[in-house]
């Protein structure tokens, strides 16, 4: 049986893995009040943000009270060749990505 690997639970910028890697998928969730500034998570081929962005999403608006944001978007297996590294601007959402 094969299987994705997960970041697990990100709140902040963090380096998901080295090297080169499939990405699968990216789910975005947010219960917050994003009314005055965005929370955008940002997955980019490299170690950091100077490489080439994969993935991209961003949330506005009061997700205080139902429903919350929930936004999973597939990557169809993008190969990264540098690794993956997740940027999260913002706070109040949590994001999981998941690769190969």
């Amino acid at each position: 049986m094969t299987g994705c690997l997960s970041s697990g639970s990100c709140t902040a910028s963090t380096q998901i893995a080295f090297g080169r890697h499939k990405a699968i998928s990216m789910h975005v969730n947010s219960v917050a009040d994003h009314s005055s500034s965005d929370f955008i998570a940002t997955l980019y081929d490299g170690t950091d943000t100077s490489g080439v962005a994969i993935a991209k999403v961003s949330t506005n608006g009061n997700h205080t009270s139902a429903p919350a944001f929930n936004f999973e978007t597939d990557l169809h297996g993008v190969v990264a060749e540098d690794g993956l590294y997740l940027h999260i601007a913002g706070t109040g959402g949590t994001v999981f990505v998941h690769f190969l």
